[in-house]
């Protein structure tokens, strides 16, 4: 199972496909129901997952969906490393018209697509050993802390200096160091500490959901926005198997307490963008953008952009801070950033956008990211 940077809550997808015909009495063929087509990581437990004794939660939930609907049920496999860019390879490419598991939060791939109800609320949890129920930042003092990489967890204990944390880069190595009692707690992706809590460790851990600024999030069923009449009708059938869902997640360990907030959970990257004053524009911006423009800007950078360049720009890895766009390429900067995301830099895993954002789009982006310069 891979994780790390991957936006995990992106397992799977419903699509519409082409009509089957089976030859009938008579030799009159008769059209069959279309199926539903289900993309799906095959890798990707507890959410989804090729060996066909263990599924995975979005493939059961598809499969139930499609028996809801009259139609036959068909996965398509496919990775999802980098979310966003799985949902622009599959459902925006016409690949998939739906896809099970994108995060209802504001501004998730722009006004391209539309979505479900939520069905499922997932976050991140703290995962400590039976009997030690943590509730306060506080409780973690001198404790190793395992967390992933560039998550919302790690940023939060970056500003403690009492706590010793132990950075990996997905989930599981994570609960593998807690096992080993190479670290005291775990703080991380919550879905797969209850799934491996549950199916591996025999439930040696109390797993906490934690609620806060980037801490959780509800999951919908996502569509191209042209298939609208397609959402209805999966919205209806997702809303007669609440039930199963309820059945699913306790079936495969995610985490179902209410979540709780700690003492100040609230995400530094979040602080730290809303308390600094932005920057004047650069140099080489060709006019003076309007607040419109700018905040157009910042909605679509935080709906696309911030899965590898954090929410608002604010990054701690330099080397794809954006903040320091001007810094490192001064009077060029508007060329340098024009190029890359018209052209991308695969080797270094920057797609090429031209194919998602207009040029409008591009110049608003860049508008929002000229006022947080910083040197």
């Amino acid at each position: 199972m891979r994780r790390g940077l991957r936006i995990r809550r992106l397992a799977a997808a419903l699509v519409v496909g082409a009509a089957f015909a089976a030859p009938g009495r008579g030799g009159a063929e008769i059209p069959q129901a279309q199926p539903l087509r289900v993309c799906a990581d095959p890798d990707d437990l507890p959410f989804s997952s090729a060996r066909a004794a263990e599924p995975g939660l979005y493939v059961e939930l598809g499969r139930k969906i499609a028996q809801s609907l009259g139609r036959p049920f068909e996965p398509v496999w496919a990775l999802s490393y980098f979310g966003k860019r799985a949902v622009r390879t599959t459902l925006l490419a016409k690949t998939c018209d739906a896809y099970v598991g994108l995060p209802g939060i504001k501004g998730f791939m722009g006004p391209q697509l539309v979505y479900s109800k939520p069905f499922l609320h997932i976050g991140y949890a703290i995962m400590a050993p039976a009997g030690q129920h943590i509730t306060r930042l506080d409780e973690l003092s001198g404790k190793r802390v395992a967390v992933q990489f560039s998550t919302p967890p790690q940023m939060v204990l970056a500003e403690r200096d009492d706590v010793k944390s132990v950075t990996f880069l997905n989930p599981e190595e994570a609960v593998k160091a807690l096992e080993h009692h190479e670290v005291d707690v775990a703080f991380i992706w919550g879905p797969v500490a209850g799934y491996m809590n549950k199916t591996s460790l025999h439930g040696a851990y109390e797993v906490t959901p934690i609620a806060g600024e980037g801490m959780e999030y509800p999951v919908k069923i996502g569509f191209n926005r042209a298939d609208a009449d397609l959402r209805d009708k999966v919205e209806q059938a997702l809303e007669d198997s609440r039930p199963v869902v309820a059945d699913l997640a306790a079936k495969y360990g995610l985490p179902t307490a209410a979540p709780i907030e700690l003492a100040d959970t609230s995400s530094p990257v979040m602080v730290l963008a809303s308390t600094s004053e932005p920057e004047a524009p650069a140099k080489d911006a060709a006019a003076a953008p309007s607040a419109d423009d700018i905040a157009e800007g910042h909605a679509i950078f935080n709906g696309t952009c911030s899965h590898c360049h954090g929410p608002d720009a604010v990054q701690s890895v330099r080397k794809i801070d954006l903040r320091l766009l001007h810094h490192r390429y001064g009077d060029t900067t508007a060329t340098v950033f024009h190029e890359t995301v018209t052209k991308g830099r695969p080797a270094k895993g920057m797609p090429n956008w031209s194919a998602v954002f207009s040029e409008d789009d591009f110049k608003k982006i860049y508008a929002y990211l000229s006022t947080i310069q910083t040197d």
